[in-house]
């Protein structure tokens, strides 16, 4: 019989050919899975067989992965990911139950995502802070697009040209399962982008504008994420110098800003394309958390009322 390390390829076999997931997909999957091997082999010792793995050999791998301070949403994940793993082997009789099928992750106190205040957006998007660098016109166009379409990492990541619209002001994105969306573009992204289009042919290697992508590095093959996320973590630091700032510090700050500004829910949904609601609904938590500072802060009698209550 099959080991559970062999089972593990053969699904990851399946799962890419017969789902036709995306290389990205595939890849969170197989570190699911050999993060749970890993887990049963060093922390509980256990045999390596399908049938040998229990409900309660489960349980305990969500409690350490908790206390280990992962999110309820990246355990739940991990969750699914083991369901229909074990879903796959009863299928090819390689299992005879599915020990996570009854188990939900065990839920932790939800932290609120980082926010940038307007004045340090305001801060990071000067453009004096990029003159000095060879990509400064690359840099501020990739935090102004981030900034102006809460657009995540990997979405931006993989833009090409020709989803952008300049004369409607108009940007398509392929998120998540390839579902696409129209996200206005504002008069600020597109003057940058034009001017960073306009440098390009002056900064990069000449001739190697890799398959129309919109970002590229300085050998004009395709920006990847990594080096987005290090232009993000470059530029932030010269901002607020004890903060992690990330491409998704910038999508968080997008969506919290125009529910400050009186943005319809659904509406914020639709453009960082969230399929659920719920999920948007922790930016109402952040601007409510950032009127009650703005309140104590500027109200003459706050303090006062705060007592009383």
């Amino acid at each position: 019989m099959d080991d559970l390390n062999s089972c593990i390829k053969q699904y990851l076999v399946f799962f890419q050919a017969e789902k036709n997931y995306s290389s990205n997909t595939c890849k969170a999957y197989r570190k699911d899975l050999s993060d749970f091997l890993e887990f049963l082999n060093i922390e509980l010792k256990k045999s390596l067989m399908p049938v040998s793995i229990q409900v309660k050999d489960v349980k305990k791998y969500l409690i350490y992965l908790s206390q280990k301070g992962y999110d309820h949403s990246s355990i739940e994940r991990k969750l699914s990911t083991l369901k229909s793993f074990f879903r796959y082997l009863r299928k090819k009789q390689k299992a005879t139950s599915n020990p996570a099928l009854s188990l939900k992750a065990p839920r932790r106190k939800k932290r609120l995502p980082r926010v940038l205040s307007w004045l340090q957006m305001r801060e990071l998007l000067e453009p004096s802070l990029y003159e000095k660098y060879r990509q400064g016109p690359r840099d501020r166009a990739i935090l102004e697009l981030l900034y102006n379409t809460g657009l995540r990492l990997a979405e931006l990541s993989s833009l090409e040209l020709k989803d952008i619209d300049f004369q409607n002001g108009e940007i398509k994105i392929t998120g998540k399962g390839n579902k696409e969306r129209i996200v206005p573009l504002g008069e600020n992204a597109i003057k940058t982008l034009m001017e960073y289009l306009s440098s390009r042919s002056r900064v990069d290697s000449p001739g190697r504008h890799e398959e129309g992508f919109l970002f590229l590095n300085k050998y004009g093959e395709k920006l990847g994420r990594r080096g987005v996320a290090r232009v993000v973590k470059k530029y932030g630091s010269r901002i607020a110098e004890n903060k992690k700032i990330s491409p998704h510090t910038l999508r968080h700050s997008f969506a919290t800003h125009l529910l400050d500004e009186g943005a319809k829910l659904i509406a914020v949904k639709e453009m960082l394309g969230h399929e659920k609601l719920s999920t948007t609904q922790i930016y109402t938590h952040v601007s409510m958390d950032r009127l009650k500072k703005v309140y104590k802060k500027a109200h003459p009698r706050a303090e006062e009322k705060s007592q009383l209550q």
